[in-house]
């Protein structure tokens, strides 16, 4: 299904829901898993896997998960990772960062970063710290803000249809 058919069928949904943090993060693993479509990930690994490392202890993690076990993404098995370590995430394609759990990444070599794959946080602010998309709660309304700059410096392809739907762009 098209992103730009899902997202705002999903927003319209979760507008629509009590304020249920577990239905909270369902959205955010939804958002997570239909971001794969949209990014141009490099075939340079002979794996069938698609790791997706979820950084410490999250609610998010049983919704990934889920998904994991329906979906694939390119015909790789997607596989969830726990990781307490940017150094556990080496080599993940996606990295998710709760808000809890936030690092400065900006501090990170390009060569380290890049290790991590596509990084994906929580809250406003994650955009300054490194994060590539950060989703955020606009009045009970999961929304994804774009740092185009930290895609492209870190040589990341992505669709230009993630900028058309995307809440902010930095």
């Amino acid at each position: 299904m098209n992103l730009a058919v899902l997202l705002p069928a999903l927003l319209f949904l979760y507008s629509f829901l009590p304020g249920n943090v577990n239905q909270e993060y369902a959205v955010k693993a939804m958002f997570i898993y239909n971001f794969t479509k949209y990014i141009d990930w490099p075939n340079n690994s002979n794996s069938n896997e698609f790791i997706i490392s979820v950084y410490g202890d999250s609610e998010i993690t049983p919704f990934l998960r889920e998904i994991a076990m329906k979906k694939n993404v390119n015909g790789k098995q997607i596989i969830i990772r726990s990781v307490h370590s940017l150094v556990d995430a080496v080599g993940s394609q996606i990295l998710f960062m709760p808000e809890i759990a936030k690092i400065n990444l900006s501090t990170l070599s390009p060569n380290q970063k890049s290790k991590l794959g596509l990084i994906i946080s929580e809250g406003i602010g994650s955009l300054n710290m490194g994060v590539h998309i950060s989703l955020v709660n606009v009045n009970d309304k999961i929304r994804f803000e774009l740092n185009e700059i930290a895609l492209k410096n870190d040589e990341i392809k992505y669709s230009k249809e993630l900028v058309i739907l995307s809440d902010k762009l930095y």
